[in-house]
Formats: C-alpha cells, sequence, structure tokens
C-alpha cells in the first residue's frame, strides 16, 4: 500500500520499496519486468486517489487531524452546512462584550426538539463563588438601549440575590428593576411573597403581595399615604386546629387591630371560643387564675344572655354553648386596642353571631382585659374543648391618622 496509515507515502512494485525501487531492480540483476512496472503505477494511482483534489472534484472519506495547523484563506460561509471563518463567529470581546457584527442583531433561540416534559432547553447562570454570602448578586440581565444624545443605557433589568446561602435552607430573591430620572430603582422583589417597590415590612411570607397602594381602575383602594384604613397583616384557616395564634406584626405600628372572624366552627358540639393574649411573641399565653376580665351581653332570637367574669384565665367571647355543625359556626369582629403600650391593660371589644348546639341563633356584643399593664405582642383563639375544625381569621392594622 502507498500510504502507511500514519501520513506516510512509499512507493513499491512489489519486489523492492522506497525512493531507489528502479535502482535495486537493476543492484538485483532485475531486468524490466512488466508486472514490477504495473504494481508500481498502480502504487502511484492509489496514492493520488487518496489525496484531496484542489478543483473539488472528489471529498474526504474519514475525519482530518489537521495537528494543530489552522485553515486559511477560507471562504466566509453564507448558508446552511457551510463552515464559518473566524470573525463570523460570536465571541467575547476584551471588555466582555458579546459581539457579532454579522448575524447577532435581532432573535436569539434555543430550541430543543426533546419529547421530555423534564427537558430544557435551559439555560444556566452560575456566579461559583468561594463565600458566599446574603446580597450577594449572582446574576442580572440589562435591557440597553440609547437615550437622544446616542447614549447607551440601561431601561430596565432583571437580577437575582442571595437571601440566605446556608446550606440546606439557602433561599433567594428575583428583582425586577426600570430606570427612572436616569437611575435604576428595585420596582419589584419576588422573595417568598411579593414586594411591589419598598413597602413597610418588607416580605410578608408565602402567598402574600405587599404594596404601598393599590388601585382598582385609577380608584385608590388603599394607600398608606393616604391614610386608608385597614392593612391586612396576616389570616389563618382552622383545620382541626388546637388553636390559631397570631404574633406578626403586633406592635406600636399600630393602636387599633381588626380580627376578623369567618365561619370559626368547633369541633365538640357544646365548646366556648376563648381569647388569651402573650407578650413574649405567643412562646406562653398567659393562662393565670385572675389574668382576665370580661363583660358580654347576648340575644338569643329576642331574648337576653348575659354573661361575664371579674377574674378568669381567659376571655370568653360567646354566652350560651357553640353548635359543632357548618350552619352553627361563629363569624364577626374583634376589636384589639393598644395592646403594644406597656402602661394600659390590652383591651378587646367584639360582636360575633352564631347558633347554640340547641340550633338557637345568638348575637353577642362583649367586651375584656388582660389585667396587668404590659406589653402584649400576641393573641390566640381557642376552644374550650376539642378542636377549632375549619373557618378563617384575618389580622388587620388599622393605620394611625
Amino acid at each position: 500500500m502507498p500510504w502507511s496509515g500514519g501520513g506516510a507515502f512509499s512507493r513499491t512494485n512489489g519486489t523492492n520499496t522506497g525512493s531507489q525501487v528502479w535502482q535495486d531492480d537493476e543492484s538485483d540483476g532485475t531486468l524490466v519486468v512488466s508486472t514490477n512496472h504495473d504494481t508500481h503505477d498502480q502504487d502511484l494511482s492509489d496514492g493520488i486517489n487518496a489525496c484531496l483534489t484542489k478543483n473539488g472534484e472528489n471529498s474526504p472519506t474519514a475525519d482530518i487531524n489537521f495537528n494543530s495547523n489552522k485553515i486559511t484563506g477560507l471562504a466566509a460561509g453564507s448558508g446552511a452546512g457551510h463552515s464559518v471563518r473566524y470573525e463570523q463567529v460570536p465571541k467575547l470581546s476584551t471588555a466582555n462584550t458579546y459581539t457579532n457584527t454579522q448575524d447577532f442583531q435581532s432573535t436569539v433561540t434555543l430550541s430543543s426538539t426533546a419529547s421530555s416534559a423534564a427537558v430544557g432547553p435551559d439555560l444556566k447562570l452560575h456566579r461559583n463563588s468561594g463565600s458566599p454570602a446574603a446580597s450577594d448578586v449572582l446574576g442580572k440581565l440589562y435591557f440597553d438601549g440609547e437615550d437622544d444624545g446616542g447614549a447607551q443605557v440601561t431601561y430596565a433589568g432583571v437580577r437575582t440575590e442571595i437571601v440566605t446561602a446556608t446550606a440546606s435552607s439557602h433561599a433567594g430573591s428575583l428583582i425586577v428593576t426600570t430606570a427612572s430620572g436616569a437611575a435604576e430603582v428595585d420596582r419589584l422583589t419576588l422573595t417568598s411573597g411579593l414586594q411591589i417597590g419598598s413597602p413597610t415590612g418588607g416580605d410578608q411570607g408565602a402567598g402574600t403581595i405587599n404594596a404601598t397602594a393599590i388601585y382598582d381602575d385609577g380608584v385608590l383602594v388603599n394607600s398608606a399615604a393616604a391614610g386608608a384604613s385597614l392593612v391586612l397583616i396576616e389570616s389563618q384557616s382552622a383545620s382541626a386546629s388546637s388553636s390559631l395564634d397570631f404574633s406578626t406584626s403586633i406592635d406600636s405600628t399600630y393602636n387599633h387591630y381588626v380580627i376578623a372572624v369567618n365561619n370559626i366552627r368547633v369541633a365538640t358540639d357544646g365548646a366556648d371560643l376563648f381569647l388569651r393574649v402573650d407578650s413574649d411573641s405567643g412562646a406562653s399565653f398567659d393562662s393565670g387564675a385572675s389574668n382576665y376580665k370580661w363583660s358580654l351581653h347576648g340575644n338569643v332570637e329576642g331574648t337576653g344572655a348575659d354573661d361575664g367574669s371579674g377574674a378568669d384565665t381567659e376571655i370568653t367571647l360567646n354566652t350560651g354553648n357553640i353548635g359543632n355543625l357548618a350552619t352553627e359556626a361563629v363569624s364577626g369582629f374583634i376589636h384589639m386596642h393598644n395592646p403594644a403600650n406597656a402602661s394600659t391593660y390590652t383591651t378587646f371589644t367584639w360582636q360575633l353571631a352564631y347558633a347554640s348546639n340547641a340550633g338557637n341563633l345568638y348575637s353577642v356584643a362583649g367586651c375584656g382585659q388582660r389585667v396587668n399593664a404590659q406589653a402584649d405582642n400576641a393573641f390566640q383563639l381557642i376552644a374550650s374543648a376539642g378542636n377549632l375544625t375549619s373557618g378563617t381569621v384575618a389580622l388587620y392594622g388599622v393605620k394611625k391618622s
């Protein structure tokens, strides 16, 4: 064979091999032999046929190793199946700017033809830091354009930050920004909940939206600046719950709180609904023998039903035992006054409606106090026996005037 398989071509006539085939024959005393000539000439033919022709008459039959050498003088690719030249490939410049003057001017598509529901295409931005910490920016997308002076400016952006880098409990945030007055401003922050702008209290937890103002078709619905009254602080749903405990934002931010009770059912037929407070964020709700006093006036289908206590372990919110049917649930409003004032008693007033376990409809208005001058920051609703089956309780703060 003329080619060695390692890139070397060597002449042969079947008897002698190398650069002096015919001289070796002469030295051997071999005269002109036709078969030797045919073998030699076929050897040359085979070698030539294994070469690429410069006029493109043939094509490679296997991969070609250029041994770290360049292909120069290559025409620019202009269609599918064409090779591209160095200057045609989008690349990072020394300023870390991705540039391409040929085609990278409109839409870039990442496409996958895989049929699996779990397959991308995925685009991953990885900040591989050896010392990750809260507030580290992990990556950002900038949306730039020109201003009317011809300068490149950023009009909007999206970035992500670390909230906590603790192993197995890491958390992050996504922030959307827009430019205003030539400055980039955070407009929307998604962490556990959603924050719009920079509202007081920040993230309020999963499933919540915190904003400084809400408009309904151009009409202001809720605004701290406008002094709108109610701000939703927390909402809880009972589901065979031993109690519903609230300890979020009960502080000097508000003097007056509204507790909205909606269809709270007791599991035990004939149970009462109790209220207790705590000054230690719900660590241990006060239940001493004379911690509370309360008084209420009830009306059961036209007949008065009053009740009260001057020394009790809790505030009882009802008179007449509450039924445990869906049609007998408790609904109404409880008002909590000055819980954060350590110089006064935390006071409650309420108006509730429910049906007794005898099926009678009750309307109750009452008041009660924690008989100790302390700054309370938590309260609890609990049944006298059994659980709270279902229903919701929402806590609102009444903005100070």
